[in-house]
């Protein structure tokens, strides 16, 4: 890779967990409901012909495992003389790279008249 002059550079860097070694621990981690961080480490090193310059990060960001329901909203559907429809639309967030089934749903409504 070289780094054009003048310009910005992506270095893209992939990592990868096994899946199968850590799916048991990430399971009870989300059963727990808990929170944590994943900190990345790493050096970049440049060759500036007379001399190397290494580059030393740190980056942390934060690993928490449960969905987050971001928003939850309410309309009126068909409304007859016999039925009133309310179609509430809930946007969840899923913080993983892997799909996580939805166990259940129920609601209760209450109308105050």
């Amino acid at each position: 890779m070289t780094l054009e002059k003048n310009a910005e550079t992506s270095v893209i860097v992939s990592m990868k967990i096994d899946t199968l070694k850590a799916s048991d621990f990430l399971g009870e981690y989300i059963r727990r409901k808990e929170k944590g961080t994943i900190v990345i480490e790493g050096k970049i090193s440049f060759d500036l012909t007379a001399t190397e310059y290494v580059y030393s990060f740190t980056y942390t960001m934060p690993f928490d495992m449960k969905p987050d329901v971001r928003s939850v909203t309410h309309r009126w559907g068909q409304v007859t003389p016999d039925t009133s429809e309310v179609i509430t639309t809930i946007i969840v967030y899923n913080p993983i790279p892997a799909p996580i089934p939805v166990k259940n749903f129920s609601a209760d409504i209450t109308m105050q008249l």
